[in-house]
């Protein structure tokens, strides 16, 4: 839950960040933030785009330790199969 809050809030200041940088890029004049029309445009954008980060980013937070449980648990499998081999051997002696 952590990691969508985070994601969340980055998306929201993403577009927050959006709004100031694109009409200084585009050689504009910047937005009136104390119009309605910006900030009843702005808040639905600032809202879906943050829980589309929050998705995504948990999506990916979720395949990545899926991942490195598979790989942990492949290790400790070759570590104990390679003890094991190892110990056959030393019987074989």
């Amino acid at each position: 839950m952590k990691r969508f809050i985070i994601s969340y809030l980055v998306g929201a200041l993403f577009v927050l960040v959006f709004y100031f940088v694109f009409p200084l890029v585009m050689e504009g004049e910047m937005l009136d933030l104390s119009s309605k029309r910006v900030l009843n445009q702005m808040i639905p954008q600032m809202m879906i785009v943050g829980v589309a980060f929050g998705v995504v980013f948990t999506i990916i937070r979720a395949i990545s330790q899926r991942n490195k449980s598979k790989q942990d648990a492949e290790k400790a499998m070759k570590e104990y199969f390679e003890y094991q081999l190892k110990k056959e051997k030393e019987k074989e002696k």
